[in-house]
C-alpha cells in the first residue's frame, strides 16, 4: 500500500484536489465569476494547484496514525463550523440542495484535514530546532525579566498614547452611561452591572470632578485606568512568551498585535465592562499555565498562591459570569496539577467563598438593587418568537394565551434574526417569575413542532462566534453617544487628535476593518475559538493532555457567548486579546526560563 501510495501520489493528489476544487465551487463556496465551471478559468486553476500541492504534501502523512486521526477528527469541526457560516451568514443560498450543502461539507473537511496534517506535522518537526527570526529582539530578550518588563509596559503605553488623545475623554457609550447616572444622580447601584465595575467606573468620574473641577476629567481618569491595566496584561503577556521560548518572530508579530491594533485602540478607551475583565481573565489564564507546567514552584511560594487567589477573586468581581468559568475550571486545574490536588481546590474554592463572602455582605450595606435577568432566556425567547413571526399557525390558540401573558402580541412583529434584544425587552419579568415552569412547559411543546425554527433562531444569533470571515453584526458604534437623555452631567468628547479619530472611526464604527483580508482575523469573533480547537488538538496530538486544563476558561467563556442575546465585537474582546497567549501554547512544554539572559547567551553560542 505504501509503495502504491508513493508511485501514485501525483495522480491521487490532483484527483483528490480535482474532486475538492468541484465540491468547493459546485457547492458554491467560491466564488469565481460566471465562468467559474469554464476549464479556462484562471482562478479556479490556481486553487486548483494549490489544493493539489496540498495534497501532495499530505499523502505521506496518512502512514502515521495518530496524526491521521487528529488531523481528520479536527478538521471535521471546523468544517462542520464553516458549512454552519456559510449557510446562516448568508455566502450559501437558502434555495442551495441539500447535495450542495454536502458538497460544501465535504470539500472542506478534505481542505482543513490537508491543512491540519501539514501544519501538525512541520510544528512538530520544528520542536527543538531553530525557527526563523531567532536573532531578532536581541537586546531585549538580553535584559532581566523585571527590565524587559518596564521596557514592553512602557512601549506598550507610548502606542496607545495617540488613540487616547484622538478619543479623548474617552467613549463613553454602552453601559457607560447608565452605570454614571445609576450611581452620582440617582444614587443606587445596580447588580445588572458587575459591582466593582459600578464602583470604578463611577469613582473614577467623581474623582475627577472633585479634583479638577470636570467630569470629563473623571472619564479621562477611568480611561488612563483600563489603558494602564489592558497594556499592563499585554506587556506581562509578552514576558510570558519570552519566558516559556516561544520563536522570537511570534513574539514580535503579538508586540505588533497589542501595540497597533485599530480595535484595541478603541475599545480600550470605551466604558465597557470587557476591557478590565478581560485583562483579568487572561492573567488568570496564564498564571493557570504556570501553575500547570510548575507546580512545585507555586506551592513553594505563598505570594504566589496568594496572587492566584486574588486573581481569580478579581476576575469574578469584573463581571457576573466570571464566577461560573472558575468554578467550571476547578476540576480540570486540580485533575491537571501533579502534586497536592486537594490543596489546590482549597485554594480555588477559598477564590469561591471569599467572592461570596464580598458581594453577599457588601451589596446589603450599598444596598445593590438585584434587577430580574432575561439575558439567560435570550435564546428561547427568539426561537419563540421566531416561529411566531414566520410561521404563527403552527402554535394553538392555548399556547398564544400563555405566551401573550409574558410577551405581548406586537413584540413578535418586531422580530430580528440577528438579535434577541428587540423581543426581549417588553417581557414582563414579574409575571415570568411568577411560574417559569408553566411557560417552559410551552417553549419546549412549540419547539417539538418547530424543532428547524429553533435550530434556525439559535445558529442565525451566534454563527459570528462559530466561523470566521462571514457577515458580522458587530455593530460597534463605540462612537454613538448612548442614551444621551442620561447624560445629565454633559460629558462630552473632545478629540485632541481628529485625524486619527477619523481613521479609527472609519476602521472599526464603519467595519472597514472587518472587510480586511488577512487582518480581518485580528478581530474576527470566530477565529480566537478555532485557534483553541487548532492548540488543542495538536497538544493532544503531542500528548500535552495537562495543557488543556487552562483552555477550560476560554472554552466556557465561549459557550456562555452562544447563549448571549447577540453576537458583537466587545463581548467576544477578552478571547480576541488573548489569541498571542492561546497560540502561544503551542511551543509550551514545560517550566518557564528563570532568566532571559541564558537563553540569550545560549543562543548566541549556536553556529
Amino acid at each position: 500500500m505504501k509503495k502504491l501510495m508513493q508511485r501514485f501520489r501525483l495522480p491521487i493528489s490532483i484527483g483528490l484536489a480535482f474532486c475538492t476544487t468541484f465540491a468547493l465551487i459546485f457547492g458554491g463556496i467560491v466564488s469565481l465569476g460566471s465562468s467559474a465551471y469554464s476549464s479556462g478559468n484562471i482562478l479556479a486553476l490556481l486553487v486548483f494547484a494549490a489544493i493539489s500541492l496540498l495534497f501532495y504534501k499530505t499523502l505521506p502523512l496518512i502512514k502515521e496514525p495518530r496524526l491521521c486521526i487528529l488531523g481528520v477528527c479536527t478538521a471535521l469541526i471546523f468544517a462542520a463550523f464553516s458549512t454552519i457560516g456559510q449557510m446562516y451568514g448568508g455566502i450559501l443560498p437558502k434555495t442551495h440542495s441539500t447535495l450542495r450543502y454536502a458538497c460544501v461539507f465535504f470539500g472542506l473537511w478534505a481542505l482543513f484535514s490537508g491543512m491540519c496534517l501539514v501544519l501538525f506535522s512541520a510544528l512538530s518537526r520544528r520542536e527543538g530546532g531553530r525557527w526563523p527570526g531567532d536573532r531578532l529582539l536581541g537586546r531585549l530578550y538580553a535584559m532581566p525579566y523585571k527590565k524587559q518588563f518596564v521596557w514592553l509596559y512602557g512601549l506598550l503605553l507610548l502606542c496607545y498614547v495617540p488613540a487616547f488623545l484622538a478619543n479623548y475623554p474617552g467613549l463613553l457609550s454602552f453601559d457607560g452611561p447608565t452605570q454614571i447616572y445609576q450611581l452620582l444622580h440617582e444614587h443606587i447601584l445596580s447588580a445588572a452591572n458587575p459591582l466593582l465595575g459600578n464602583l470604578l467606573i463611577g469613582g473614577s468620574v467623581w474623582l475627577g470632578h472633585a479634583i479638577f473641577g470636570s467630569y470629563n476629567a473623571g472619564l479621562a481618569l477611568y480611561s488612563c485606568l483600563q489603558a494602564a491595566c489592558v497594556t499592563a496584561v499585554f506587556a506581562y503577556t509578552l514576558c510570558f512568551m519570552i519566558r516559556h521560548c516561544v520563536p522570537r518572530l511570534a513574539v514580535l508579530i503579538s508586540a505588533l498585535f497589542f501595540a497597533f491594533n485599530p480595535f484595541f485602540h478603541v475599545f480600550v478607551f470605551t466604558t465597557i465592562k470587557e476591557n478590565l475583565f478581560g485583562a483579568a481573565l487572561l492573567m488568570l489564564f496564564l498564571f493557570t499555565v504556570d501553575l500547570i507546567l510548575s507546580p512545585d514552584r507555586f506551592f513553594k511560594s505563598k505570594a504566589l498562591q496568594a496572587r492566584y487567589i486574588g486573581m481569580a477573586l478579581l476576575m469574578c468581581l469584573l463581571r457576573n459570569q466570571g464566577i461560573f468559568l472558575l468554578v467550571l475550571m476547578i476540576p480540570f486545574v486540580v485533575w491537571a496539577c501533579r502534586i497536592k490536588r486537594i490543596r489546590l481546590a482549597g485554594l480555588c474554592l477559598s477564590a469561591v467563598a471569599l467572592y461570596y463572602a464580598l458581594t453577599g455582605p457588601l451589596s446589603a450595606v450599598l444596598n445593590v438593587q438585584h434587577p430580574q435577568y432575561i439575558d439567560a432566556f435570550g435564546v428561547p425567547i427568539q426561537q419563540v418568537a421566531r416561529v411566531m413571526n414566520q410561521s404563527p399557525e403552527s402554535v394553538t390558540e392555548e399556547q398564544k394565551r400563555i405566551l401573550y401573558e409574558i410577551i405581548p402580541p406586537e413584540a413578535f412583529e418586531d422580530y430580528n434574526p440577528l438579535t434577541a434584544d428587540d423581543v426581549k425587552s417588553q417581557v414582563v419579568l414579574e409575571k415570568l417569575a411568577e411560574n417559569p415552569g408553566r411557560y417552559l412547559r410551552v417553549y419546549f411543546e412549540i419547539g417539538l413542532q418547530n424543532l428547524r425554527a429553533y435550530i434556525d433562531a439559535f445558529f442565525t444569533m451566534c454563527y459570528p462566534y462559530i466561523s470566521p470571515g462571514v457577515y458580522c453584526y458587530y455593530q460597534p458604534e463605540a462612537y454613538k453617544n448612548y442614551l444621551e437623555s442620561i447624560n445629565v452631567f454633559k460629558i462630552h468628547r473632545q478629540s485632541l487628535f481628529p485625524a486619527y479619530q477619523s481613521f479609527l472611526e472609519t476602521m472599526i464604527d464603519e467595519g472597514k476593518m472587518y472587510r480586511l483580508p488577512v487582518l480581518s482575523l485580528c478581530v474576527d469573533l470566530a477565529f480566537p475559538m478555532w485557534s483553541l480547537l487548532f492548540v488543542g488538538a495538536y497538544a493532544v496530538y503531542k500528548r500535552r493532555y495537562r495543557i488543556l486544563a487552562p483552555m477550560v476558561l476560554w472554552v466556557a467563556f465561549w459557550l456562555s457567548l452562544l447563549l448571549g442575546p447577540v453576537a458583537l465585537s466587545r463581548y467576544a474582546m477578552p478571547m480576541i486579546m488573548a489569541l498571542p497567549a492561546i497560540w502561544s501554547l503551542l511551543f509550551v512544554k514545560g517550566e518557564p526560563l528563570q532568566s532571559s539572559a541564558k537563553e540569550e547567551k545560549s543562543i548566541l553560542k549556536q553556529p
